[in-house]
């Protein structure tokens, strides 16, 4: 049997640590002591990071790309997350989104009328692309924040 338990640490919980574990039968009978089953360090708080970006690649006219990032601190301690679309890392003639975390709003890089807030039936639309607030969403992990942002090029 396997038994999977997400976990997110605190900033208060840094450092190195043991880690143990103890089964039970339904008779209430164990070993009788935990057993050290290896260790787990738990790093200090430090930038949020980005674990994935999926898909990674394809191609097609529109995509829900789905965002994961996460931080040493849990969910709470991330405030915006950005995501670009481009040939380069250059601002011009992109398709960039922000997603402001605490007021629950995303703007378009070069678009008119952003803010706007996710959920509602806005969308936002520059020169690539159009961004969707009707069914972009926020969802918090175990141990991850995840954002899905729809967006399809222009017409």
């Amino acid at each position: 049997m396997t038994v999977n338990i997400p976990l997110a640490f605190t900033g208060a919980f840094i450092g190195a640590h043991s880690v143990y574990a103890l089964a039970v039968d339904n008779a209430g009978q164990s070993i009788g002591s935990w057993l050290g089953g290896g260790s787990w360090t738990v790093p200090g708080s430090g930038p949020p990071t980005v674990v994935s970006t999926v898909p990674a690649s394809g191609s097609g006219s529109s995509q829900t790309f789905a965002v994961t990032v996460a931080h040493n601190n849990g969910p709470a301690a991330i405030s915006e997350v950005s995501f670009r679309v481009n040939s380069s890392l250059s601002s011009d003639q992109d398709c960039y989104v922000t997603f402001d975390l605490v007021a629950n709003t995303f703007s378009l890089n070069d678009a008119i009328g952003y803010p706007i807030t996710l959920g509602t039936a806005n969308s936002l639309v520059n020169s690539q692309c159009i961004a969707s607030a009707a069914t972009a969403s926020t969802r918090v992990l175990a141990v991850a924040f995840r954002r899905d942002s729809p967006l399809w090029p222009e017409a």
